[in-house]
């Protein structure tokens, strides 16, 4: 989206941010790196909040034009980026898991990751809802759409731009 050029920050939808996202971005990636994103609770990193040096990056990931022909999972370009040595270490307040166990005045950037939790409830999502473990987390989203929707700030939201979809939650073991 960036024709490769400068920096840029990537991020899920399903997020608050906390702080002022200049600061974010203004971080210094070194020289040999190009993308800062946190070590992992998941995976080896959690691509979920990015901070990206673009021009390093050009050969290693597709254009946006080849990534919107690409079928199915994008876990092959993750793969691709792991094989490297371009990741460093991003502050995890910077994407801060369900709270985790961080006063909300410690989270830069609040993930709603889990999805039975999510305080919006998303219609797509087709499992059980189960309220948030941390009810002042959810609050807080709920005191922020609250906030927008009184300064119409709220956005219309459009169609999908890939159709329908369920995401069903697997069944506990």
């Amino acid at each position: 989206a960036c024709n490769f050029e400068g920096k840029a920050i990537y991020m899920d939808v399903d997020m608050i941010n906390l702080r002022d996202i200049s600061e974010l971005f203004n971080l210094d990636l070194n020289d040999n790196k190009a993308i800062l994103a946190r070590t992992g609770t998941r995976w080896d990193y959690e691509f979920c909040v990015m901070l990206m040096d673009c021009e390093k990056l050009k050969g290693i990931i597709p254009s946006v034009k080849d990534l919107r022909k690409l079928k199915g999972n994008f876990r092959s370009i993750q793969n691709r980026l792991l094989e490297t040595d371009l990741i460093d270490n991003l502050d995890p307040r910077w994407n801060c898991l369900d709270g985790e166990e961080r006063d909300i005045s410690e989270i830069w950037h609040l993930h709603f990751t889990k999805m039975s939790s999510q305080p919006w409830k998303p219609a797509w999502f087709t499992g059980i809802p189960e309220e948030h473990e941390r009810p002042e987390i959810a609050d807080l989203w709920q005191e922020y759409k609250s906030e927008a929707l009184a300064n119409a700030w709220w956005p219309k939201v459009p169609k999908p731009p890939f159709g329908k979809f369920k995401i069903r939650q697997s069944k506990k073991k």
